[in-house]
């Protein structure tokens, strides 16, 4: 597996994570991303305790807004965004 997807959620939501957790959703989860993708994709949930910071060396802006604006219109992350009530909060080129 060589792709992977992050899912950020607020302190406040520990309580969805428990279920999100249980073996028959994370079977779901993975279904459904490995349908979208085509195959396998690695899952991972990140506790947001404060915002995100960029890292050094930032990209240009422009190339910064070109990214999110795809990253926005991919049908994962409009789905993700859907099921789970989430917002970008920032998005990094790997």
């Amino acid at each position: 597996m060589k792709d992977g997807i992050s899912l950020g959620y607020p302190a406040n939501a520990d309580f969805l994570v428990d279920l999100i957790q249980k073996e028959e959703h994370q079977q779901i989860i993975k279904g459904i991303l490995k349908e979208l993708f085509g195959h396998s994709v690695k899952f991972s949930l990140i506790r947001l305790e404060q915002k995100p910071v960029s890292p050094k060396g930032a990209q240009d802006p422009l190339k910064k807004k070109k990214i999110k604006e795809e990253t926005l219109a991919h049908p994962l992350v409009k789905e993700a965004l859907n099921i789970f009530g989430g917002e970008i909060i920032d998005i990094q080129e790997p």
